[in-house]
């Protein structure tokens, strides 16, 4: 179905935001106005990005306090752009986390592989997230500097068959 991105942002952070703000984890949208709309499936959606919440939540709460002045945040940033001659509608889980050490970046992608404890995750989540937006085209790309944070950008095939923000 024809899916509003920015709909779909607001009501996910509503299902995690309290949790997120309990931790003192600042969040924060920058919501691109008259964002084109995607074809997808809104719980599969909803499900990839509380799966990243979830991570960066987890990355924020493994963070040393050696950055304590640094408030611990995350950013849910969307856009429209051009990508390999595509027009796509882009969602980014921003955190100022742990981030990702560079050897464990392509590990972290397969399933099963997780640097969380036993018991905080099955190593699923990101095998989950690409099942789910491969279904509808959509891709995820993971972008980290260990001991600073991690930006995971979902990129849907705008849809262009509908108006702004899901108006046919």
């Amino acid at each position: 179905s024809l899916l509003a991105v920015n709909d779909l942002v607001r009501s996910s952070l509503g299902l995690v935001g309290a949790q997120l703000r309990a931790r003192q984890i600042e969040v924060s949208c920058e919501l691109m106005d008259l964002l084109p709309p995607v074809h997808a499936n809104r719980y599969a959606l909803e499900e990839v990005l509380l799966n990243l919440l979830t991570n960066a939540r987890d990355a924020l709460g493994a963070r040393e306090d050696t950055r304590a002045a640094q408030p611990r945040r995350v950013t849910l940033r969307t856009s429209t752009r051009d990508h390999r001659g595509t027009a796509v509608t882009q969602i980014e889980v921003i955190d100022n986390g742990v981030g990702i050490a560079p050897d464990l970046m392509e590990r972290v992608q397969e399933p099963f592989f997780t640097t969380k404890d036993p018991q905080a995750g099955s190593g699923l989540g990101l095998t989950v997230c690409r099942s789910l937006l491969g279904e509808c085209d959509g891709e995820l790309e993971l972008e980290s500097t260990h001991g600073e944070g991690t930006i995971a950008r979902v990129r849907l095939p705008a849809a262009t068959d509908a108006g702004e923000d899901g108006a046919p």
